[in-house]
């Protein structure tokens, strides 16, 4: 699993569509599905009920969408305080 799937995963949540998320990242269709699905096998549950007309999140999805969510944050955050700390040293 890297950060990459799990920006995905919040993409396709937030869009309801392996297209339209794709789109925001500028990759393909397909590009999403593929992490999406090796992100699936990896953690070994179903967190997208795919239809025809989109997807939506599993109650596993569900409950994995806001500790991602969590999880994101904090690495920007982490990233941010970093990079002013370097800021503050170097001047």
């Amino acid at each position: 699993m890297d950060f990459n799937q799990l920006q995905t995963f919040l993409r396709v949540s937030e869009y309801g569509s392996f297209t339209k998320a794709g789109e925001q990242s500028f990759i393909s269709g397909t590009a999403v599905m593929k992490q999406i699905n090796r992100l699936e096998a990896e953690l070994n549950l179903k967190l997208f009920v795919r239809t025809a007309t989109g997807v939506q999140l599993t109650p596993q999805g569900k409950k994995f969408q806001p500790y991602v969510q969590q999880l994101l944050d904090l690495l920007n955050t982490a990233i941010e305080e970093t990079r002013r700390s370097v800021q503050t040293i170097s001047n």
